[in-house]
């Protein structure tokens, strides 16, 4: 999970053009530097808010592996009525803080959900945790960069995006992009 997590990530900042004019270095630097905050705002958008967990939605592939083992035998119980297969599918596809625990300090694991929980009760749709994550990405404080002015301008850049897509467009309140602002700060 978390490495799917870092690799979707990775994914979506080698389609940025901003962060292809960076140096390999500078590249490695800052997504090392910011991996961490990146994967709590991803998770804000996997996160549901009722059942404090995040939700892992299977892929198609996912679902035929699943399929082929109870099929087979090798995976849940082939007397499980369709409702019971549904409910072992729902409890495997949510993410609790027990099961975060497993790879983190329980400390850490409890201190991720309230971070991303805090994320989510400011009402953000996914775009804006996109941009957040564009944001977060081009931080440069305390490395050494070759190029520090490209990640300076790119983090600008998508700020600017950021609250002029608060000006345009019904996504965000003032207060929510004020939350924002001091979320960004924080970390």
């Amino acid at each position: 999970l978390i490495m799917t997590v870092i690799k979707k990530n990775i994914f979506f900042v080698k389609m940025n053009d901003k962060f292809n004019e960076l140096t390999q270095n500078d590249q490695k630097l800052i997504l090392q530097k910011n991996m961490s905050e990146m994967c709590h705002i991803r998770g804000a958008i996997r996160f549901d808010t009722k059942s404090k967990n995040f939700v892992w939605y299977f892929s198609k592939r996912d679902q035929m592996q699943m399929t082929f083992e109870k099929k087979s035998g090798s995976g849940p119980s082939t007397s499980c009525s369709s409702t019971k297969t549904k409910e072992v599918r729902l409890s495997n596809a949510l993410i609790g803080q027990s099961d975060m625990s497993k790879f983190y300090k329980s400390t850490t694991s409890q201190s991720i959900f309230s971070l991303v929980g805090k994320l989510c009760e400011i009402g953000l749709p996914m775009e804006v945790f996109l941009v957040m994550i564009n944001i977060v990405l081009f931080s440069s404080d305390n490395l050494q960069l070759e190029q520090p002015e490209v990640a300076s301008n790119a983090q600008t850049y998508f700020m600017f995006f950021l609250h002029r897509s608060q000006l345009t467009t019904d996504w965000i309140t003032w207060t929510s992009l004020m939350n924002i602002y001091i979320f960004l700060v924080r970390t």
